[in-house]
Order: C-alpha cells, then sequence, then structure tokens
C-alpha cells in the first residue's frame, strides 16, 4: 500500500499517460505524413500551390530563348503569351533575316525546353510544344 501512496509513481504514471495521449493525437493528425515523397512532387505541389507556375513556366521560355538563340545581345524585349514569343529586336536588319528562320528558332526553343528538366517539371511533361508562333518587332 505504501507503494501506491508514493506520489512520484502517480505523477510519473500521468506523465506517461499524458505522453501517450498526445502520441495517439498526433498520429491523427492530417498534416502527419506516414510515406515519403519524391522531392519533384513535392516541389510541383508547392509551386502549384502558390500560384507560380505561369509564371516560371514562362520565365522558362524566355531563358531558353536567351540561350539558344545566340541573339540575347540584340533582344530588347521579350514577352510570352499563349503560345506565342514576342521578341523586339534591336537591328531592323536582323529583324528582317530572322523572319527567314522563324521556323527554326521556333524548333530549337521548343527542342530546348523538352530538355529542361524544371519545366517539364512544372507542365507534367504535358506541353509538347509550348511555342507556336514567334512575332518579332
Amino acid at each position: 500500500m505504501a507503494y501506491f501512496e508514493d506520489k512520484t509513481f502517480f505523477e510519473a504514471t500521468a506523465f506517461t499517460n499524458e505522453m501517450i495521449r498526445l502520441r495517439e493525437k498526433s498520429m491523427s493528425d492530417p498534416l502527419r505524413r506516414r510515406t515519403a515523397i519524391e522531392g519533384g512532387s513535392l516541389m510541383q505541389a508547392v509551386i502549384g500551390e502558390a500560384g507560380l507556375t505561369e509564371g516560371l513556366c514562362r520565365q522558362c521560355v524566355l531563358s531558353a530563348w536567351d540561350r539558344d538563340s545566340g541573339l540575347a545581345a540584340y533582344t530588347v524585349s521579350r514577352f510570352f503569351k499563349d503560345g506565342t514569343l514576342y521578341v523586339g529586336l534591336s537591328s531592323s536588319a536582323l529583324r528582317a533575316q530572322l523572319h527567314y528562320r522563324a521556323e527554326e528558332l521556333i524548333y530549337t526553343v521548343n527542342q530546348s525546353l523538352t530538355n529542361d528538366t524544371l519545366y517539364q517539371l512544372l507542365t507534367c511533361g504535358k506541353s509538347e510544344n509550348p511555342v507556336k508562333k514567334l512575332v518579332l518587332k
């Protein structure tokens, strides 16, 4: 009987019961994960929730233009919307020559985006040819 009258035993039991209750509560917590998530899936979910997918896709297209066209030094302005890439050039003679190479430039940018890991992650690999038209200004 003396053992049960000891306060430290009851305090330890209360502490243990409280810890068990907290553990059970955390196990039913919907935010607690039981399985591992791939980094790509997690990144895609975070970017999608933040509403950054469209802007990052647009930035991927613009950087592909700068990287693969070889015309970054002559490019004054760039804009991408609804499959059309608008590019402002500093030289009218260059713009006239590039009108003949427009299809080749579109193909080059689309191929670059096909190989771009970030762009494929953002679009889930669904977008085959994001740039459909090139407008040179």
